[in-house]
């Protein structure tokens, strides 16, 4: 194995340096060949996608560009885009124009301390970082793009003790968005703890659109870790808008709990709900007192614009086809006004005027002006 180095044997070996053949990180040169033939960000990005290269190779793609090894497309102008993470920030470090190329012995750590990340394990990291303190810059913003890519809140607490700010507000969207997408209290706890978006110093911030509308989309557990901090906000109108990030009846079982049906009135819940064929959240609301006729005030300012709050809940059933969620309202007293089943100009979906039918011979059909 005189050719080999400690990337491809720390590959044979399980990635650990105490089962890796080699005593140090010296005797492992690395290989000429590879670093001759390593792809570019973008290109080693997309075949790890694809399931070209696995981990191991990508990560040995991404490391070399620490070294002399650059590509036509690293030249200024000619680099592609790709999104935020792993890859962005490492090509952001390497092709400043102050950037010193790393020894081979470094980027042999360099790789093995990526590796760690990338399978979560923050203690080694940890002890990694001790050998490369003199590297920390150039590792600290790939290191947390791994943890927010990956989920890892231990990591991502590894590095805000080795000093890493989040500062710019793509920082911070991109942690938020990693603690959304695991449902983590361990999240929000790392966060809180380190007094993220100044959520421990001023407890207002977690109150602010920018934190709660991301928590509350992490599921009843976190909306529970938000209420016993002591947040609030002062009624739920315009906060389930988008039908992407709708909670769910256990988020909103905890809500109501807290806040009463009071806090969702004219907010347009009861009819997105509706709309997103959500039975139990409908039932919930229904059978807590909210209005199932109940017009929502528009939230959209410019008569210029189309409606954007949604109209009754029943007209928002029947757009949804959910034959279920209509006969359910219908039930509950929901009317559909007469002049919303005249359809002279034959504009109306055929299924939804099948329905529309089913709304007539179940009696719930009102007046022009009556709901």
């Amino acid at each position: 194995m005189g050719t080999s180095n400690f990337w491809s044997a720390c590959a044979i070996f399980g990635n650990s340096f105490e089962n890796c053949p080699y005593s140090t990180y010296e005797s492992c040169p690395t290989p000429t060949s590879m670093l001759e033939t390593s792809l570019c960000f973008k290109e080693a990005r997309d075949a790890r996608h694809k399931g070209d290269i696995n981990l191991d190779e990508y990560v040995n793609h991404i490391v070399a560009h620490y070294g002399t090894v650059k590509h036509d497309s690293d030249v200024e102008g000619k680099r592609p885009w790709f999104p935020i993470g792993f890859e962005h920030e490492v090509r952001e470090i390497v092709l400043r124009e102050d950037h010193q190329a790393v020894n081979e012995t470094d980027m042999a750590r360099v790789y093995d301390i990526f590796m760690s990340a990338f399978k979560g394990d923050s203690e080694i990291v940890r002890i990694q970082l001790k050998d490369l303190e003199h590297l920390e810059g150039q590792l600290l913003r790939p290191l947390v793009a791994v943890s927010t890519q990956e989920g890892f809140p231990k990591l991502f607490n590894v590095c805000l003790e080795k000093g890493f700010q989040p500062t710019e507000y793509i920082d911070q969207l991109s942690i938020m968005r990693s603690a959304r997408r695991k449902h983590s209290l361990e999240w929000l706890e790392v966060l809180f703890n380190a007094d993220f978006r100044n959520w421990k110093t001023n407890r207002e911030n977690l109150c602010q659109w920018n934190t709660w509308s991301e928590i509350f989309r992490m599921g009843p557990e976190c909306v529970r870790w938000w209420i016993d901090r002591g947040c609030r906000t002062k009624s739920a109108r315009g906060l389930f808008e988008h039908d992407s990030t709708w909670p769910g009846v256990a988020t909103f079982s905890v809500l109501l709990e807290e806040f009463g049906i009071d806090w969702f009135k004219d907010s347009g819940t009861l009819q997105i709900a509706a709309r997103n064929k959500d039975l139990g959240t409908v039932a919930l609301l229904l059978n807590a007192g909210a209005d199932v006729n109940e017009e929502v005030t528009d939230w959209s300012r410019d008569v210029r614009e189309h409606r954007a709050a949604p109209l009754t809940a029943l007209h928002e059933a029947l757009y949804a086809r959910s034959e279920e969620t209509v006969r359910y309202l219908v039930e509950h007293g929901a009317r559909l006004p007469r002049k919303y089943v005249a359809d002279p100009y034959n504009l109306v979906p055929k299924d939804v005027k099948v329905l529309m039918g089913l709304v007539e011979s179940l009696g719930a059909i009102g007046s022009n002006t009556q709901l």
